[in-house]
């Protein structure tokens, strides 16, 4: 999973709040949405990263162990 697979809405906040370098403020006023949306946005958007990625990221460290 990418960042471009998830929801728009948690897509959008992420992009703006890390690639884009925006904070909270800014980022809620490009998207015209509450900083408190904004926030819920991003953790959704994380939580869901997190869920996905973290079996692969768990499965590439036990790979990168055996060849060390």
């Amino acid at each position: 999973m990418t960042v471009s697979a998830l929801v728009d809405t948690c897509r959008d906040a992420l992009l703006l709040f890390y690639f884009h370098n925006m904070d909270v403020r800014r980022a809620a006023v490009s998207l015209g949405i509450a900083e408190g949306t904004l926030k819920a946005q991003l953790h959704r958007g994380r939580e869901l990263l997190r869920k996905r990625l973290g079996p692969l990221l768990e499965e590439r460290v036990r790979e990168d162990e055996e060849y060390a």
